[in-house]
């Protein structure tokens, strides 16, 4: 599988260049969740509004956990957040009263309330970024009018470099899960990756080398998938048990960023062809409809227009819809190309069922400041499971 997974994919004639450079500090990306529903005042949860920097959300999730003297997997929370921003994310704890005032290494929280369930992944309705471009070269009078032409005409609805890991290797042992190809995912967990850091490469290093009480020794406890396979190496187990019994978070994590890398390339398909709609689309009413068949293409292309309805691309899995006539041309043989099977039901087992995910999103209450000259601040809303990174790659900028 090859593509590019610093760079979601974008049309070339809605691109405005400008310049600059993000994330000089943590408080330049701000994201905020929007939950899916308020807190319900009472039950056996306690939902929290944690405040983070400089941390992911699985060590939030640990680090808590540890305060509150429970299991991480007590913990629940609707999404990941970035590691190198200031998030404010809710996540639900067993029930107490006395979390307003709990604080730990990069964490916070602001804001607690009593709940009756635990939250899970996808209960969101979707995040409020505050983005900080410095050294931009053009002026919030210049880029104001282009913003307003991308919130007419929905953003491409790409996975950003987030899903895809620091280095941009994720789907790859996302894809050798899917496949059941254990000396595949091996080989990835362990080469050698330029930039991390001595104590990860020396963990990749001992795996390659079949040191596993080594490599468990390097790993940091962030690299649950690492560390996992050398455990069960370590212990007598041979490799394919070792990729069957990956703990689910990360296995799904990574199967995630698997389906999202086939996601972008049948976007990056579509919008070379160009059309927002053609026959035999799956297409769904934004923001998160049920996705219908398209055998009227005169009567929907004004609804996709409009942007009341976006066309559809898969994330594949074992029971995905597939589109047909028009649609089926331009998405098959990315798929093909890809290796993803054409029958669902050959995928295998335990892998996600899959769905499918609008090409194209609203961008909401949108707007641009300049801060100081040369500085320009964007604020806007996107639904869960969008990327700001789709909206930056629209001004040139990429988020590494």
């Amino acid at each position: 599988m090859s593509f590019d997974p610093t760079s979601p994919p974008v049309p070339r004639d809605l691109v405005l260049p400008i310049g600059g450079r993000l994330r000089e500090c943590e408080d330049d990306f701000v994201v905020e969740e929007l939950p899916l529903y308020p807190a319900s005042g009472e039950g056996e949860w306690s939902m929290i509004l944690v405040e983070k920097r400089g941390i992911t959300t699985p060590t939030l999730v640990r680090r808590l956990a540890a305060t509150l003297g429970s299991r991480p997997r007590d913990i629940g929370w609707a999404g990941y957040k970035d590691r190198h921003a200031l998030t404010r994310q809710w996540l639900t704890v067993p029930g107490r009263d006395d979390l307003e005032t709990l604080e730990g290494d990069g964490w916070r929280v602001l804001e607690s309330r009593r709940h009756k369930n635990k939250l899970k992944t996808g209960h969101l309705w979707g995040n409020r970024f505050e983005i900080r471009v410095r050294g931009a070269t053009r002026t919030a009078a210049e880029v104001g009018p282009w913003l307003d032409k991308i919130v007419c005409s929905g953003i491409p609805n790409g996975f950003g470099p987030q899903r895809f890991g620091t280095f941009g290797r994720n789907h790859l042992a996302g894809h050798a899960i899917v496949r059941g190809d254990s000396p595949a995912l091996l080989r990835v967990l362990s080469e050698p990756v330029e930039g991390e850091s001595p104590r990860v490469a020396d963990g990749r290093a001992a795996l390659a080398g079949g040191l596993w009480a080594d490599a468990m020794r390097a790993f940091p406890r962030d690299f649950e998938v690492e560390r996992h396979v050398a455990q069960v190496l370590r212990g007598g187990g041979d490799l394919s048990r070792a990729v069957r019994t990956v703990p689910r978070r990360p296995r799904d994590f990574l199967i995630s960023s698997w389906q999202s890398a086939c996601f972008n390339q049948v976007l990056a398909a579509r919008l070379d062809d160009g059309r927002a709609l053609v026959l035999g689309d799956l297409a769904l009413r934004l923001p998160r409809g049920r996705p219908f068949a398209v055998t009227d293409l005169a009567a929907e292309l004004p609804r996709a227009e409009r942007l009341e309805i976006s066309a559809t691309g898969p994330l594949p899995g074992r029971e995905v819809p597939c589109p047909t006539h028009d649609a089926a041309a331009l998405e098959g043989p990315v798929l093909e190309r890809l290796g993803v099977p054409t029958t669902a039901a050959t995928l295998p087992r335990g892998t996600f069922r899959g769905t499918r995910r609008p090409l194209r999103v609203r961008l909401v209450d949108a707007s641009v400041g300049e801060e100081v000259p040369g500085t320009l601040v964007f604020s806007f809303s996107l639904p869960a499971g969008s990327f700001a990174t789709s909206v930056l790659a629209l001004f040139g900028i990429r988020d590494r």
